[in-house]
């Protein structure tokens, strides 16, 4: 496993903290995050979405684009707003 692999895996928010930020109102539902980026990216299917904390918490939705890449849309937990890919 990568370091960096690593490290997102300390990251991540178990279900029931990610289901508790979101009924507190500090993250965004990860369907209106996993919506965002359908929106970005028509066509594609949707394979995961995991909820990454620290201070600005992200959601990371991996999708498989129409054209068969694997992509990672990093998108603000809490704006919505597609902050890049991976």
């Amino acid at each position: 496993m990568s370091a960096a692999h690593a490290q997102d895996m300390r990251n991540n928010y178990s279900a029931g903290q990610a289901r508790d930020a979101r009924d507190s109102g500090d993250v965004l539902p990860a369907l209106r995050a996993i919506s965002i980026v359908r929106g970005r990216y028509p066509g594609s299917e949707v394979l995961n979405a995991q909820l990454q904390g620290g201070a600005s918490p992200q959601w990371v939705v991996t999708i498989l684009t129409r054209e068969g890449r694997r992509v990672d849309v990093i998108v603000d937990a809490r704006t919505g707003q597609v902050l890049g890919e991976r």
